[in-house]
């Protein structure tokens, strides 16, 4: 009988461990990146190469790191 209530006792607890690894996202869900708008007085050349700086930062450490910068010039 005690064997049988330990048993009862070990599932439960393992039940209770693996629901919290389940998350609260559903599943094919897409988490939106996080947007920084960063705003530069640049025009002409510097604008250009500015601009795609921000790209290639998109790219790679943007992308993996769920962040994507907005260049705006005024």
């Amino acid at each position: 009988m005690k064997k049988r209530i330990a048993v009862w006792i070990a599932a439960g607890i393992l039940m209770a461990a693996l629901t919290g690894c389940v998350g609260n996202r559903t599943a094919g869900q897409i988490k939106q990146p996080k947007v920084v708008t960063v705003w530069t007085y640049y025009n002409g050349a510097q604008k250009e190469t500015f601009d795609t700086l921000v790209r290639q930062f998109n790219e790679t450490e943007g992308t993996s790191m769920n962040i994507m910068v907005e260049s705006v010039s005024k």
